[in-house]
């Protein structure tokens, strides 16, 4: 249960990071949000990387 809403809270900020083009406070881009967010589902367990194949 605890994972399955830190995985949606991870994806929500994945997708609103996307939406705005960087996170405020941090110096991301776009595909720097997208990689930081798949690594953490892929660290998560949640998401195998054969998954992006």
């Amino acid at each position: 249960m605890i994972i399955e809403t830190i995985r949606y809270l991870i994806l929500g900020g994945t997708y609103l990071g996307l939406a705005l083009g960087s996170l405020p406070g941090l110096n991301m881009n776009r595909a720097t949000i997208a990689l930081v967010g798949a690594t953490y589902l892929v660290l998560l367990g949640r998401v195998i990387a054969l998954d992006f194949v």
